[in-house]
């Protein structure tokens, strides 16, 4: 009875080397290149999101940094087949105060709404993605921009794990945000000087090379508008059914006030 338990043990010990030989000798750069490739053609998304930041000011004392937690809800469909729409709510807790809006795109206009408070602006969001897509094509952010990439397996999942190559990511950042010059997204005019000094995370793929979770840690210098902080970031992504269609049904826009009205009420009032 033994010898027949011992050469079950042994014949499972074989199967289950086997097949973590198979999965040990997959190259985490092609893995990491197909992933990449994948996400690509995810055309709609239904996810939750969460950021974590702490901003520390130049100089300053420990109790001057800032927390910050976001917490996003979003849908978005037609990301690559064009007029992109989205549809998220969002939590913003800061400085002891949390703010919960609805925010969403649609014909070339960004709605948002904060406590029924509700305002929208053009944005060239198409544009956008466009240009982007294009320098991705160019310089492809692929496994080269990475120094480290590990796969394994736990559980029967797989865990695709990544450190940045900070000089390529930075150089690439660079590239990117060159593109959105003129394309009437306001935050791209007065973007502020980064400087990435650590960047790594991690992906749960599929069996079909989506990744349902992802997260990500960076801690990255800026300068904006002449005042120098450092943030350490923390982000991670929940994805529901990676790959599959999602309908995005939008809010009513009756009631938006377009910015220019609105700063220009606030004004008025202020008279």
């Amino acid at each position: 009875m033994m010898k027949k338990m011992i050469a079950v043990f042994l014949s499972a010990a074989l199967v289950l080397g086997a097949a973590f030989t198979a999965q040990a000798a997959e190259d985490p750069a092609a893995v990491f290149d197909r992933v990449n490739a994948k996400c690509q053609t995810m055309d709609s998304m239904d996810c939750h999101a969460g950021v974590h930041m702490v901003l520390i000011p130049d100089a300053a004392q420990p109790e001057a940094r800032i927390n910050m937690d976001v917490e996003m809800q979003m849908k978005m469909d037609r990301i690559y087949s064009g007029n992109m729409r989205y549809l998220a709510d969002t939590a913003v807790a800061a400085l002891g105060q949390t703010a919960y809006s609805v925010v969403f795109y649609d014909d070339g206009y960004y709605y948002m709404d904060t406590e029924g408070m509700k305002i929208k602006y053009p944005m060239d969001l198409d544009t956008m993605m466009a240009q982007a897509q294009s320098a991705m094509v160019t310089s492809d952010m692929n496994s080269s921009y990475m120094k480290g990439l590990t796969l394994t397996e736990e559980n029967g999942a797989r865990i695709l794990a990544y450190e940045v190559d900070t000089g390529e990511m930075n150089a690439y950042m660079q590239q990117i945000l060159s593109t959105f010059a003129g394309t009437g997204v306001p935050a791209a005019e007065g973007m502020p000087e980064i400087n990435i000094r650590e960047a790594k995370g991690a992906y749960l793929l599929t069996d079909d090379d989506y990744y349902s979770y992802a997260n990500m840690y960076m801690v990255f210098d800026m300068n904006v508008m002449g005042e120098k902080m450092t943030a350490i970031v923390l982000m991670e992504i929940d994805v529901n059914d990676p790959g599959q269609p999602v309908e995005v049904v939008l809010p009513s826009k009756e009631g938006y006030m377009d910015l220019e009205e609105y700063y220009s009420g606030l004004a008025g009032n202020a008279a």
